[in-house]
C-alpha cells in the first residue's frame, strides 16, 4: 500500500510540475508577445516621429528660404508701382493681404519648428513659447536655474513634450496654474510639470489606446533613453516627472 501511495504521490508531483511548466511557458510566451508588440508599436511611432520632425524642418526651411522671400519681393514690387490716385486704395489693400500672408507663413513656420530653438537653444525657445501660450485663464510658471546642454534632437523632443503638456493642460485640465521645473538630478535632467486642474484616472487613460498624446510623450522619452512617470488624483491636478540623461548614450 505504501508503495502504491508513493507512486500516486510521485505521479501527482510530476503532473503538478508539468502543469506549472506549461502555465509558466504560456505566461512567458504571452509576455514575450506583449513585449514584442509593444516594441513594434514603439518602433513604429518613433519612426513616425522622426519622419515628422524631418518633414517639419524641411517645410519650415522651404517657407523661410523660398516662399517668404518671394512674398517680400512681391510686396517690394507693389510698393514701387506708380499707380493713379484712384487706384491707391486697392494697392494698399493688396499690400495688407500680402502682409497677412507673410505673418501667417511666419506663424506656420514657428509651429513647424521655432527658429529660436535652432538658433538660441531649448530654454530660450521654451520661454518664448510659454510667453506666447500664457493667458488670463492659465498662468504658467517656468523655473530653470541650470544650464541645459543637450543635442538638437533631444532639444526638439523636450520642446515638443512641453508643447503637448501645455496644450493638454489648456484643453483638458481646467487648471488655472501650470508649474514647469527643470533641474539637475545626478546624471540626469529632471523635468517636472504640475497643474492644479481636475486630474484624471491614469490607469484608465493608459488603457485607452486612442490617447496618442500620452503615448507620444512616453515614446519621446524612451527615444532619449529617459524615464517618465505620471501622478494624478481627482481634483488634485496632474504631475509629470521626466528624467533625461545628460550625456548621449
Amino acid at each position: 500500500m505504501d508503495t502504491q501511495r508513493a507512486k500516486i504521490f510521485t505521479l501527482v508531483i510530476y503532473t503538478a510540475v508539468a502543469l506549472v511548466s506549461v502555465v509558466g511557458f504560456f505566461i512567458a510566451a504571452v509576455l514575450r508577445y506583449r513585449r514584442k508588440e509593444t516594441r513594434h508599436h514603439y518602433l513604429t511611432l518613433s519612426n513616425i516621429i522622426d519622419a515628422l520632425e524631418t518633414e517639419r524642418k524641411r517645410f519650415a526651411s522651404d517657407i523661410h528660404d523660398s516662399i517668404g522671400p518671394l512674398l517680400s519681393n512681391v510686396k517690394f514690387q507693389v510698393d514701387g508701382l506708380n499707380v493713379p490716385t484712384e487706384d491707391r486704395k486697392e494697392v494698399i489693400e493688396i499690400k495688407r493681404h500680402i502682409d497677412d500672408a507673410i505673418n501667417n507663413l511666419r506663424s506656420i513656420s514657428y509651429n513647424l519648428i521655432p527658429a529660436i530653438l535652432l538658433k538660441k537653444g531649448l530654454l530660450a525657445a521654451l520661454r518664448e513659447y510659454i510667453l506666447h501660450e500664457e493667458n488670463n485663464s492659465l498662468k504658467i510658471l517656468f523655473i530653470c536655474e541650470v544650464d541645459v546642454v543637450m543635442s538638437q534632437e533631444k532639444s526638439v523632443h523636450v520642446f515638443r513634450m512641453m508643447e503637448e503638456i501645455i496644450h493638454n493642460t489648456k484643453k483638458h485640465a481646467n487648471a488655472s496654474e501650470l508649474k514647469i521645473l527643470i533641474e539637475e538630478s545626478g546624471d540626469n535632467y529632471h523635468i517636472r510639470t504640475r497643474d492644479n486642474g481636475k486630474g484624471f484616472d491614469i490607469d484608465k487613460v493608459k488603457m485607452n489606446n486612442k490617447n496618442i498624446g500620452l503615448y507620444t510623450l512616453q515614446c519621446r522619452v524612451e527615444m532619449m533613453q529617459g524615464t517618465i512617470s505620471f501622478f494624478s488624483k481627482k481634483n488634485q491636478g496632474v504631475e509629470i516627472n521626466v528624467y533625461i540623461p545628460k550625456c548621449e548614450l
